[in-house]
């Protein structure tokens, strides 16, 4: 549920399908058990941010670049977004740092508005998003109308650096 947004994300297989129905018959799951999911992956109180950011953080090897990429699925995206920026950047800071990445943003899968908010420091992040998306930046964020997953954006990347390096 919680990787394919409910099943509704592009990115859902025939498989995930397949299982869902299959738990459905080997579980007693309320009507409300997504969106209170969901409402809980929310709650980003004090170092639950940073933990969430870390906990679904990503790298790859892509085209001689090392880029790393955070995503959370949660309500009120662009609000977090806006309230909490700077610290995001502080903890996408520290792991582009750590992991010594070439590249690093996070993508906030805003499920209530069904759009992504991608925040970033980093100028090739923002060079790349804005060519693929055709999205821009105020500050060091952007918003991405639909929903994107992170599997969709990687290859899009790629591609992408492929052009420019």
């Amino acid at each position: 549920i919680s990787n394919t947004l409910n099943f509704k994300s592009k990115v859902t297989t025939k498989r995930d399908l397949s299982i869902g129905k299959w738990l459905k018959t080997k579980m007693q799951i309320s009507s409300d058990f997504t969106d209170e999911m969901f409402r809980a992956k929310s709650n980003l109180i004090g170092d639950k941010l940073q933990k969430s950011i870390e906990g679904d953080f990503g790298w790859f090897n892509l085209v001689n670049k090392k880029v790393g990429i955070g995503q959370i699925e949660i309500y009120n995206g662009q609000e977090l977004a806006e309230s909490r920026g700077r610290e995001i950047i502080k903890i996408l800071s520290k792991l582009k740092a750590e992991l010594r990445l070439d590249i690093i943003f996070l993508s906030i899968v805003d499920l209530g508005n069904a759009f992504n908010v991608f925040i970033t420091k980093d100028e090739i992040a923002r060079s790349l998003l804005q060519s693929i998306f055709g999205v821009n930046f105020y500050g060091n964020i952007a918003v991405k109308y639909g929903i994107i997953m992170r599997k969709e954006i990687t290859p899009l990347l790629k591609i992408e650096l492929a052009k420019i390096l």
